[in-house]
């Protein structure tokens, strides 16, 4: 075999060996790699393959639903509002509080702030934590839903994990990583706010889909 060919073959087997190890990294690198799945945020698949579109309220009480926010960015949280305050409970809000700050003026952008205690977070304790906060509610939304479909968006959409059944949901715990999705629903990262680094990814990429469209 000619050195020339042989040193194709080196590196065709050298490619086929490091490729998928590579990939696996890749796909693993956290905020870095994509997750390659579109959701909207108030639809979920059931366990018999239909699509359900839902409707949650928010703080002032509105109806919300997926065309509310269509071609719109969304950064996504998840939390409830009665545990000990100075916890994740405070420190979400807290983030977002400085988000929305940063990205005043910016058009197609909607913050997302899903509690995943429906049944004890009522209407008036949404809004009591979004006059805490002084959240934009023409920006920022404190949403819920029933307590199934909201487990179901969160566990099976934004997060890719299996259907849970209903008997499991009690089972489900707050993230501490938020969701930021482009306009086409693309899901572009997941970002722990209280990591420096996470949060100016963060930053970093918000403004890039909102100045310059989503890049695929």
């Amino acid at each position: 075999m000619k050195s020339g060919n042989y040193r194709v073959v080196i590196a065709i087997i050298l490619l086929i060996v490091l490729l998928p190890t590579a990939s696996y990294f890749f796909l693993r690198s956290g905020v870095k790699a994509r997750d390659f799945r579109r959701v909207k945020p108030f639809t979920y698949e059931s366990k018999d393959g239909d699509t359900v579109h839902a409707v949650f309220t928010d703080q002032r009480g509105d109806s919300l639903r997926d065309e509310d926010f269509a071609n719109q960015v969304i950064l996504a949280s998840f939390l409830y509002y009665h545990c000990d305050r100075f916890t994740y409970c405070d420190s979400i809000p807290f983030y977002f509080s400085r988000i929305q700050d940063s990205m005043k003026g910016a058009a197609d952008f909607q913050m997302l702030t899903y509690t995943i205690d429906p049944d004890r977070d009522s209407l008036p304790i949404l809004k009591d934590w979004a006059n805490t906060w002084n959240a934009n509610p023409d920006i920022w939304h404190f949403v819920r839903g029933d307590r199934y479909t909201t487990h179901q968006i969160i566990l099976g959409e934004y997060f890719g994990k299996i259907k849970y059944a209903e008997g499991d949901l009690k089972y489900m715990k707050p993230d501490e990583k938020v969701v930021l999705i482009g306009s086409d629903g693309l899901i572009l990262g997941y970002y722990a706010l209280y990591n420096e680094k996470d949060m100016t990814d963060l930053l970093k990429a918000m403004r890039q889909s909102l100045g310059s469209g989503e890049n695929h």
